[in-house]
């Protein structure tokens, strides 16, 4: 594929869904078209070439703690809310819906209300509802009457004033808490609070993904890459513009900006760049931009 074609190509992942990784402020190394928005109607195709340093430790999000896990995998799920991605900054004011179509504050903030889409799929067709989130924050809080378990919880206390969840119909879901706690929807917007399905194990979920998310696991060879392709069913009519994000592991740190520098990938692993590396790239390939 030729130097324009890998230049378009990254530039639409933007408007797909680009964040995919938790909270905090992120620096990606990618090329310098990414930057422009498409002036006109943005076109369908092609696959995003991105690495990894490391193999994932699981598939499972919610019970692993680095961006090796959620880099990879959040494409595969939703939240019930997400910071936006064509922001700059995250704050309160940047979150946006995704299965939840509005939310609310009640009871002198201790109790928030979502009002969930209608019509979203599971990746293996089964219908998404309340159910499905209160399941998946129940397992993470370790409630009495969660119908799952982790293997390991690095969010637990995230949760811990939490006193119960509610599901009274398909269509809403309600955080009932001991106190007011206005973090507790910029913590659901992080890119480690994904809504899990109520119909797979937890466990399963280590290896395999079944989520809502606008891609899906098309194959994974352990130690070599992970590789996603477009969900034809996603919520969102249209989405994803990608065909699909292959995720190729390379170790060795300067080995992977050489293949950038080479053009064989397309956008650097997140959180690890830095001034020194950017300089050495941008020297190679003007094209580059931090």
């Amino acid at each position: 594929m030729g130097r324009r074609q890998r230049q378009w190509r990254v530039s639409h992942t933007r408007t797909g869904r680009l964040q995919w990784y938790g909270a905090g402020l992120v620096v990606a190394l990618v090329l310098a078209s990414t930057l422009a928005w498409p002036a006109t109607e943005p076109k369908h195709g092609g696959v995003l070439n991105a690495t990894l340093s490391e193999p994932p430790p699981s598939f499972s999000i919610h019970e692993e703690a680095t961006v090796a896990s959620v880099w990879p995998m959040m494409p595969c799920y939703n939240n019930l809310v997400l910071f936006d991605p064509l922001k700059k900054q995250e704050s309160v004011n940047t979150i946006i819906g995704e299965l939840a179509e509005k939310w609310a504050w009640q009871d002198a903030g201790k109790t928030l209300v979502f009002h969930l889409r209608r019509g979203v799929k599971w990746h293996d067709g089964q219908p998404f509802s309340s159910k499905d989130a209160k399941h998946t924050f129940d397992v993470v809080r370790e409630a009495p009457e969660a119908s799952g378990k982790l293997r390991v919880n690095p969010r637990k206390l995230w949760y811990e004033n939490v006193v119960y969840i509610e599901a009274p119909d398909p269509d809403t879901m309600i955080f009932r808490l001991k106190r007011p706690q206005p973090s507790l929807l910029l913590m659901l917007a992080s890119g480690y609070s994904p809504v899990y399905p109520a119909h797979v194990p937890p466990a399963e979920l280590r290896t395999k993904c079944v989520g809502t998310g606008p891609f899906k696991l098309k194959e994974h060879r352990p130690g070599e890459y992970v590789e996603l392709a477009k969900n034809p069913d996603y919520m969102i009519k249209g989405r994803p513009y990608l065909d699909g994000i292959r995720y190729v592991i390379i170790r060795e740190r300067g080995t992977r900006y050489s293949a950038i520098q080479a053009g064989r990938q397309d956008i650097a692993y997140p959180l690890e760049i830095a001034k020194t590396i950017a300089e050495s790239v941008k020297q190679a390939v003007p094209s580059m931009v931090l």
